[in-house]
């Protein structure tokens, strides 16, 4: 079927070959095959004699198909909105967007092969970068990372001036230092993106990813705080610049030692990103290490109270409280601030399971007082 299919691609019989193929590869339990094989004759065919029962085997294979449950709403609309009319390329081009979306491990090699004819058949189509694209996507998908990495390196050569260009280069970088190991050559990669296309829309994405490779591959944590910090300043409104400021803190901290700093960046990750829902969680963070490795047991619990001021809806703002207090009660001997602090508690959350301990230490600092 498949030969004759590729022989004879315009027959008229072509419909019928192409419903048989499927079931074919349903009796052998061959599901993502036979719901490619249906898709062509969906797309290709719309007005064959075995359109329908093509059709309703399609849907009844994507409803059961584990694969594509979370994609079966967007797979059902494509195929309700298959044209039924335009050129034969532009049938093929919905059937291949189509194809795309299923699961590349399954029909990488049908995919693959789906391309090149697409390539032979319409050789001056002003969509084939796309198809290239989804080739290295696909290659990528299957997890045949080096083969993605030539699609993407080809793409890049091919079409030098594509609006896709970004993100191919930034793509293969993305696979030469995580799942190919070489990262000299990703580094290269991304600091070409950036000097020669500073404002794409990868750019965000390639400081980060270079900072990465610069700290955990090759310990140069001056170069990643560099970089990590030109992510915050240059792209403040990327989604990566508050991971960015907290990468900063940990080389700070875990890996130059250096607390003060560290904790000086955590406050700025509050100071900067104020509805970042990790605040509470960086300011508990910045009071560990000002009471734990500087021994500052005043600012510490300035960090541990802030957290009820800024974050008062926080799971651990009464921890922090009765922390900041604790701190007052048995470091710095300032009992007004602990008692401050722990009346704080109990008037803001009397709910809290914490209001036992709060009273406890509130009658612990009145005796110390002399009743």
């Amino acid at each position: 079927l498949e030969q004759f299919l590729a022989v004879y691609p315009g027959s008229r019989k072509a419909g019928a070959a192409l419903h048989l193929l499927g079931r074919s590869h349903e009796e052998k339990k061959q599901r993502h095959q036979a719901l490619a094989v249906y898709a062509k004759l969906v797309f290709l065919h719309p007005g064959d004699a075995k359109h329908g029962p093509a059709l309703k085997s399609l849907r009844r294979i994507l409803a059961k198909e584990k694969a594509y449950r979370d994609r079966h709403e967007a797979l059902a609309k494509m195929i309700d909105e298959a044209p039924a009319g335009g050129s034969r390329a532009d049938r093929r081009y919905a059937y291949l967007e189509f194809l795309s979306k299923l699961d590349a491990d399954k029909l990488h090699e049908r995919v693959l092969a789906e391309h090149i004819r697409f390539r032979r058949d319409f050789s001056l189509d002003p969509r084939l970068p796309h198809l290239d694209l989804w080739a290295a996507v696909s290659w990528a998908n299957k997890g045949a990372s080096r083969e993605s990495a030539l699609a993407f390196r080809k793409f890049e050569l091919l079409y030098p001036d594509s609006p896709s260009g970004p993100y191919a280069r930034f793509t293969r970088a993305e696979l030469l230092t995580q799942e190919l190991g070489e990262h000299k050559e990703a580094v290269l990669i991304l600091r070409a993106l950036l000097n020669e296309l500073p404002g794409n829309k990868y750019a965000a994405r390639a400081l980060y990813l270079l900072a990465e490779v610069e700290e955990r591959r090759f310990k140069d944590h001056g170069a990643a705080i560099r970089d990590y910090r030109r992510v915050v300043t240059d792209y403040r409104e990327s989604s990566l610049a508050p991971d960015a400021l907290l990468e900063i803190a940990e080389i700070r901290s875990k890996r130059m030692k250096d607390y003060s700093e560290a904790v000086a960046v955590l406050h700025e990750f509050v100071d900067v990103f104020p509805r970042d829902i990790r605040g509470a969680e960086v300011l508990k963070q910045a009071g560990d290490l000002q009471a734990g490795r500087l021994k500052n047991y005043e600012a510490a619990a300035a960090s541990y109270a802030r957290v009820a001021e800024a974050y008062p809806d926080s799971k651990i703002a009464v921890e922090m409280l009765l922390k900041a207090g604790k701190l007052h009660e048995e470091k710095t001997g300032r009992l007004d601030a602990a008692e401050s602090y722990y009346r704080q508690a109990l008037d803001n959350y009397p709910d809290s399971k914490k209001r036992g301990q709060l009273e406890k230490r509130l009658a612990k600092i009145r005796e110390r007082r002399g009743g």
